[in-house]
């Protein structure tokens, strides 16, 4: 039996998962005298030569390797250029893998690949899938070998059967589903050794920065935290419809009451400040703060009336930039905030911050 194989995956054969299976692949199925010849998609110098061997032979196996659930671009792109076979009888097998190690992860895949070969009047011959495969490329070549050395099996086995047989298929595959009790094992110690593994692929590639580097991402640490201006009305305004539209905002406030907060933070009033919060020329929020005197803890006062943050800047910590910030400004004054039982997020923000729920009711009239 000869066996076209087409390597579908966009690396380069000496960086490919899929290309050292195919290799391990080949050995089980060439042990009784078979042949085979594979071409390898990422070489596009190698399509026209994969082109006319899917026209002259009529047993071709396509190795693809699955991108969470989709499959390479550049295979989609090959398929284009190929036309469905003017006679009956070619069969079209496949191997799928992934490096999600579950099974069920894989079968959105194998359900297109059951259906595509009747587009090119081929017979579908079945698929060979398996996860947990997105290592051994970046391991040390006796490593990557063990990894893998299950597929020269079934190799033998597609000899024999002419096919990939569904049971087999299945059995090679699992877990279908990892068990409750694997997932809590890897809570508790796959997520480390998934870390030292990205770490050590890192170093092999000689990664100059932490993994968890945002090169894109402006830098949280450039907010800074200055006096509201008359020039930022019109914005601070923008940003108190929402936030007073908001849950965390008992009253919804009105367009003359926005007006007169920030005519007075930006005025002579004596009695509240208003700061923005920017990162270089964006505002991603404001606060209003307060000033007067506790005669509970004899001590001047200050309320936080707005604490706002857009919804974009929201876990940059601008709100604890601030809290630290009028702490050492206001340093022996109480600081006092009010917040709705229903703004988890901002309880969490002012009890990581210190703060203490007080114990009776606001009231007003």
């Amino acid at each position: 039996m000869h066996l076209v194989i087409i390597n579908a995956s966009p690396r380069m054969e000496a960086k490919s998962n899929t290309a050292r299976i195919v290799r391990t692949f080949i050995r089980g199925f060439e042990e009784s005298g078979n042949t085979t010849e594979v071409w390898h998609l990422s070489d596009k110098k190698q399509w026209t030569s994969a082109k006319e061997a899917y026209e002259k032979n009529d047993n071709i196996l396509f190795a693809i390797p699955l991108y969470v659930e989709n499959v390479p671009g550049i295979m989609l792109e090959f398929l284009e250029t190929l036309q469905p076979k003017k006679e009956d009888g070619t069969k079209m097998s496949f191997i799928l893998q992934g490096g999600f190690a579950e099974a069920s992860q894989l079968r959105c895949g194998e359900a297109y690949l059951e259906i595509l070969p009747s587009y090119f009047n081929c017979e579908y011959n079945g698929t060979l899938i398996k996860g947990d495969n997105f290592g051994p490329s970046w391991m040390p070549e006796n490593i990557a070998d063990k990894m893998v050395a299950h597929y020269e099996k079934m190799g033998r086995l597609f000899a024999e059967r002419g096919t990939f047989d569904k049971e087999e298929v299945n059995e090679f595959a699992a877990p279908e589903y990892f068990s409750d009790k694997e997932m809590r094992q890897h809570k508790r110690i796959g997520k480390w050794m998934q870390k030292a593994l990205f770490h050590y692929i890192a170093k092999k590639n000689n990664c100059k920065k932490p993994l968890d580097d945002k090169p894109y991402q402006i830098n949280k640490m450039n907010c800074t935290i200055r006096h509201m201006t008359l020039e930022d009305k019109d914005k601070v305004i923008e940003m108190m419809r929402v936030f007073y539209a908001s849950p965390a905002v008992f009253s919804n406030g009105s367009e003359e009451i926005f007006e007169k907060d920030v005519e007075a933070c930006v005025g002579e009033n004596p009695y509240l400040e208003g700061y923005v919060f920017e990162n270089g020329s964006e505002i991603q929020g404001y606060a209003m703060v307060a000033k007067s005197f506790s005669t509970e803890f004899g001590k001047p006062c200050i309320w936080i009336e707005d604490l706002y943050v857009k919804d974009d800047y929201r876990g940059w910590g601008i709100g604890s930039m601030l809290l630290n910030y009028l702490e050492k400004k206001y340093c022996g004054y109480i600081t006092r905030i009010e917040a709705e039982e229903e703004n988890e997020r901002a309880i969490k923000l002012y009890k990581n911050n210190g703060f203490e729920v007080l114990p009776y009711m606001e009231m007003k009239k």
